[in-house]
Order: C-alpha cells, then structure tokens, then sequence
C-alpha cells in the first residue's frame, strides 16, 4: 500500500505547477491548486500505471489527496 501512496505522491508531483508538500488533508483544487487539465493528467497517469478505468462517478467523490489515497487502496475493484 505505501508503494502506491509514494507513486500517487509522484504523479501528483508531476501534474503540479507549484510544488508543493503533499498532505492528506489537502484539496486537489484549493490547496493544490489542480485544474481539470491537471486532475485528468493526474487519472491517466494513475490509470496507466496500475491497468485501471476510474469511473466518472468515483472521481466525483474524490476531493482530498486522503480520497486519493482510499481510492488506490481498492484499484483491483476497476481492473480492466
């Protein structure tokens, strides 16, 4: 599980314009400051690495970078 959490912590890090440190407790858009552009980058990196499709209506619900992170904890549930 902490191998996917640090691989999230890298893509996230990839898609940000301003660095920043990644806390749980943080919005993808408020405090990190994401986009659309940036929030779909951040899906097919995470789509691509771990042979996922996350559902629209997952994605709805994932605010924080802790959704994040309980989002990945059950990926198998999205495998292709």
């Amino acid at each position: 599980m902490n191998d996917r959490i640090e691989k999230v912590n890298e893509f996230l890090l990839s898609v940000m314009k301003n660095k920043k440190v990644i806390v749980p407790e943080q919005n993808l858009v408020e405090d990190l400051n994401l986009n659309s552009i940036q929030i779909m980058e951040l899906v097919g990196k995470i789509e691509n690495e771990y042979d996922v499709i996350l559902p629209m209506q997952k994605l709805q619900t994932i605010k924080t970078v802790s959704d994040l992170y309980k989002a990945i904890q059950n990926l198998e549930e999205f495998s292709l």
